[in-house]
């Protein structure tokens, strides 16, 4: 205090010349400093004295009432920086002035509160005001016990946000607030590089704050960050925000310095997501392999729930799931040849599924093809139902490929799929050398006409070959009482 003194002694009277009349009874407390003290305190804050920066009335009995004085004094004031106000008697009160005046005042740079009775409701008035506020660096709110720890640790977040580029903080804001669907916080951003920090790069912690603030989301569908520096630690933050985010479908992390650590992350919170469809990790620190891996998991989460569910159990080759149906009304949706791709992956080594229905869906010839692949190892599935699809003649080169292979098909059924005489005479062809496969429903495929006579010699040279079905087809009348003649 008598430092203190000795400084505004000198400033006295060149500050007075600036001052304006206050109310200078309720500045301080009585226990703090004397009237003589506060009579010149107050016009060098009002003076706005250039030398004088720092406030310290740490200890000093500041009351609530004293806050008061103390922020009037200084709503226009551009010098002073620093307010250390520790170990006083600081309630709710004093909070909410302190809080009017950060909505207004852009010098102020620390601001120590530390051992005072601040209250939560106090405090949460504190946080709003720093939503507005963008000069705050430091804030100190330590032994403050009737202040939770989460609110402690959210002022000084947001703060910290005052550190960083503008952008990144109303964005965090606006997250909040559901008032987002596209978050775009790339470097190449022009509003990003607009910014009076455009040189400076969002670093892990940035992304730990988007995360925090995408937990609870449920407007942002799609987060870029591309070209800025959250590393693995950035990226494994974000993978545990999907665990629990049921909104977000596409994140651009392309060049973030990403290791196959991050990437990892990603594909483990898969398994717990089901909204996800995009995870761009391009021109980062990961093997090729590990991407793949990535990119299978995606794939999986772009298709129906009913898919996900089961795919795990097949591919466990689980004894419950002997029969599995996927078409649009278990799903809302059709089933595709990315579909057919997962699908196959896990039913070309089990062993306990024995009926397959694909029927009604949109599967083409590629799809065809990774299914041919399956079928090929598997030792299953006996009944097969490809029914109302778009196969073609080359998807049904595909599945006579497979049958040749085969053991353990019995029915097969590819009802209106688009098949030719190419494919029928593949099928044929098949039939003659395949030992298992007693049911083949080739109905209302007009494509079919000439092949009609491969399938007379193939149940000619066929035993178990019980029941073929060409109803619907161009086949001549001739050919089919040939067939029936060969029963």
């Amino acid at each position: 205090k008598l430092q203190f003194l000795y400084f505004i002694g000198n400033h006295y009277l060149r500050s007075m010349e600036v001052g304006r009349a206050v109310n200078v009874d309720h500045l301080i407390s009585e226990h703090a400093l004397h009237q003589e003290e506060s009579k010149i305190y107050l016009p060098l804050l009002y003076g706005n004295s250039e030398e004088l920066t720092s406030l310290d009335l740490e200890n000093s009995h500041v009351t609530d009432v004293a806050v008061g004085s103390l922020c009037d004094a200084l709503r226009e004031n551009t010098k002073v920086h620093t307010i250390d106000l520790r170990n006083n008697l600081i309630g709710a009160e004093g909070c909410h002035t302190l809080a009017s005046l950060l909505e207004v005042n852009t010098s102020i740079r620390s601001l120590l509160l530390s051992g005072n009775d601040l209250t939560d409701t106090g405090c949460r008035s504190l946080l709003s005001a720093l939503e507005l506020n963008s000069s705050l660096l430091h804030i100190e709110i330590d032994s403050c016990l009737l202040v939770s720890k989460s609110l402690i640790t959210a002022l000084k977040v947001m703060v910290q946000l005052n550190s960083v580029p503008s952008l990144l903080k109303k964005n965090i804001l606006s997250i909040r607030d559901n008032t987002l669907r596209v978050v775009d916080l790339s470097h190449e951003n022009s509003d990003f590089r607009d910014t009076e920090k455009s040189s400076q790069k969002l670093s892990c912690w940035a992304a730990e704050r988007i995360s925090e603030a995408l937990i609870h989301n449920k407007t942002v569908e799609v987060l870029r960050l591309c070209n800025q520096q959250i590393g693995d630690k950035g990226a494994c933050a974000l993978s545990e925000m999907l665990k629990q985010n049921e909104k977000l479908d596409n994140i651009n992390l392309f060049g973030n310095v990403i290791t196959a650590t991050g990437v990892e992350a990603f594909i483990d919170c898969i398994n717990s997501n089901n909204t996800i469809r995009v995870i761009n990790v391009k021109a980062n620190c990961a093997s090729d392999s590990v991407l793949f891996e990535l990119e299978k998991k995606l794939s999986l989460n772009c298709q129906p729930l009913y898919l996900k569910k089961f795919l795990p159990k097949i591919a466990d080759d689980d004894p419950d799931v002997c029969s599995l149906t996927l078409d649009e009304h278990n799903s809302c949706r059709y089933y595709d040849d990315v579909s057919l791709r997962l699908l196959a992956e896990a039913v070309s080594k089990n062993t306990q599924l024995t009926s397959l229905d694909l029927s009604n869906n949109v599967i083409t010839d590629v799809g065809a093809r990774f299914l041919s692949d399956a079928l090929k190892e598997n030792t299953g599935i006996k009944a097969l139902n490809l029914n109302n699809n778009k196969l073609g003649g080359r998807g049904a080169k595909h599945l006579a490929a497979a049958l040749k292979v085969n053991k353990t098909l019995v029915v097969l059924k590819l009802m209106n799929t688009h098949l030719d005489d190419a494919g029928g005479e593949a099928l044929a062809s098949a039939a003659v050398s395949n030992t298992t496969l007693t049911q083949l429903d080739l109905s209302f495929n007009p494509g079919i006409k000439e092949s009609g006579d491969h399938f007379v010699k193939a149940v000619q040279h066929t035993n178990q070959l019980k029941d073929l079905i060409l109803r619907g087809t161009s086949v001549s009348s001739v050919t089919l009482r040939a067939l029936r003649d060969c029963r």
